[in-house]
Order: structure tokens, then C-alpha cells, then sequence
């Protein structure tokens, strides 16, 4: 009896155990399966995460379901004032129904995402100037996304996010030459301003507590001041040519300044 026992186990037991164990898979965290029967997939049955035993003729066809990051690269547009610009793309998506993501090849859909994100874009873009363009991070990535939702896909759009807006190297190049010239202006109009005020400043009558000094006088203490504070290293000194003095002769007119 002992012997018809261990024939048992080695002859039927052991191959059932063999059987069995080989169906046994674990499937990582944020990962699922669908269900093969003889290498066809089972429509509806979904397998989830943890250890799983599904020997022969059944398999187990896992994909990696957690949300996903997909850099699409840089496209070239066209803005309606016609200016070349190259616009980033990332996209956050995950896997929701196996079905159909099974249908389709990871590079078709990848395909796809290009090809949906190009359309739309250049769409956006050639409605808009440059200017206006560079603002439209957010409605971009709006446009964009509402263009990649395809559920037949099985995938959901989570994010879209258009890091750059890059306009070409020649605009680029004189945008930021424009915008130091503003700055600048800006600066020197500033500069001037103060210049005046401390002038009249010294204009102010003595019946006002003021030192009633002319124009003339005014200008001069002040360049003076400049100077002396230049040297001491706390202020850039003020170059009072003849276009500058024009300008803070007309500051001065403007606010009212005596003569």
C-alpha cells in the first residue's frame, strides 16, 4: 500500500502540483491582466494585482497601468502674423479598459497622440500673433487634450502641459533686444523723474521752507550731489547732455516748475 501511495504522488499528484504551480504570477503594484484561453484573449475579464494562479491552456497578459508620462517633443507652427513658433508637449495618461487597449499597438497610439497634439496646435497657433501666443500655455494644453481623447484607445487623458513656446532664434533674439530697450526706458524715466523732483525740490520758495534756489542752481546741486555720492560708490551719477537736460526741462515745465 505504501508503495501504491508514493506511485500516487509521483505519477499523478505531482504533475497536477507541477500544472498548477506553473500558472502561478504575481502581478505588480499598479499593474492588470486580461485573461488568455489558449492564447485568445477573454473579452470582460480583467485580472488585478497580487498573486494570481491561472495554469494552461489559460495566461495572463499584464500591462502597466499607472499613470504614465509621455514627452511628444517640439512641433513647428505658424502664428497669424506668420512667425515660426516650436511648442513642447507632455502628456499624463493611464490605462482604463484592457479591451480596447489590447486592440490597438502601443506605437499606433502613440501615433495617434502625435498626430491628434500637431493638428490642434497648429489650429490654436494660426489664430493668434505672437504676442498672444506666448501667454496660451493653458489653453493649448486644453485644446490639445479635448483632441487626444479617443476612448477606443482605452486610455484617459489625464494632464497636458506646454512647457515652452519658443518663437524662432531671430525673433527671439530681437524680443529680448526690445524688451532691454523697454526696460531701459523705463529706467531712465524713472532716473529723470526723481532727478526733477529733487530739483524742484531746491526751487521751492522760502515763504515755503525751501532753499528758492533758480533752475539753473537747482539742476546744478543736484549734479553735484550725483557726483559726490558716485564717488562714495551709492548711486549712478546722471550725465546731464543736452538731450537729458531737454528731458528734465520738460519734466520740469510739466509739473509746473518756475523758470
Amino acid at each position: 500500500r505504501k508503495t501504491m501511495t508514493v506511485l500516487f504522488i509521483l505519477f499523478v499528484l505531482l504533475p497536477v502540483l507541477l500544472w498548477a504551480a506553473s500558472g502561478l504570477k504575481k502581478i505588480d503594484v499598479g499593474w492588470r491582466g486580461q485573461l488568455l484561453w489558449f492564447g485568445k484573449r477573454v473579452k470582460g475579464s480583467e485580472v488585478g494585482e497580487g498573486w494570481q494562479m491561472y495554469p494552461w491552456p489559460w495566461e495572463i497578459k499584464v500591462v502597466d497601468c499607472r499613470k504614465t508620462i509621455m514627452n511628444l517633443g517640439n512641433i513647428d507652427a505658424i502664428t497669424s502674423d506668420n512667425i515660426k513658433v516650436a511648442i513642447g508637449c507632455t502628456i499624463v495618461y493611464e490605462i482604463k479598459n484592457l479591451d480596447s487597449y489590447f486592440n490597438v499597438e502601443p506605437s499606433q497610439i502613440k501615433k495617434g497622440l502625435d498626430e491628434a497634439r500637431t493638428e490642434a496646435i497648429r489650429s490654436i497657433v494660426r489664430r493668434y500673433d505672437l504676442k498672444e501666443i506666448l501667454d496660451l500655455h493653458d489653453e493649448i494644453g486644453h485644446t490639445v487634450k479635448g483632441a487626444m481623447e479617443h476612448k477606443e484607445w482605452g486610455i484617459d487623458i489625464l494632464q497636458v502641459m506646454i512647457p515652452e513656446i519658443l518663437p524662432e532664434k531671430t525673433i527671439a533674439d530681437a524680443q529680448t533686444l526690445k524688451t532691454k530697450e523697454e526696460l531701459e526706458r523705463v529706467a531712465q524715466e524713472v532716473e529723470l523723474k526723481h532727478f526733477a523732483d529733487r530739483v524742484i525740490a531746491l526751487m521751492k520758495p522760502e515763504k515755503d521752507g525751501g532753499p528758492g534756489l533758480s533752475r539753473e542752481q537747482a539742476i546744478e546741486q543736484v549734479q553735484i550731489a550725483l557726483g559726490q555720492l558716485k564717488k562714495k560708490g551709492k548711486v549712478q551719477a546722471y550725465s546731464l547732455d543736452p538731450a537729458t537736460a531737454a528731458l528734465v526741462a520738460a519734466i520740469l515745465e510739466k509739473i509746473g516748475g518756475k523758470k
